[in-house]
């Protein structure tokens, strides 16, 4: 599922959060961050999210073209173990 959003930040996340659990609903558990440009902490928990919905199916989240700025929020919020090995290249 490609992140079309390119600012996914508080104010425009929500209604990412319904469209990342469909596409896990269906399978689809690769996150494609390549149109993010910018985000903050929501971003984390939308991942989040989708690692547990993932996890709910049996299955495994992968995330694709991760822009920089979410691998350091993911670090600086001590979750690398979490998604060590969600992040891959596309």
């Amino acid at each position: 599922m490609k992140i079309t959003q390119p600012h996914l930040v508080s104010s425009n996340v929500a209604p990412w959060f319904a469209k990342v659990q469909q596409a896990v609903d269906h399978g689809d558990v690769v996150l494609d961050f390549s149109e993010v440009e910018r985000l903050d902490s929501s971003a984390v928990s939308l991942l989040l999210h989708a690692s547990r919905a993932a996890n709910t199916k049996g299955l495994i989240l992968k995330i694709c073209n991760c822009p920089a700025a979410l691998k350091r929020l993911v670090a600086l919020y001590g979750l690398e173990t979490l998604f060590s090995e969600a992040f891959f290249n596309c």
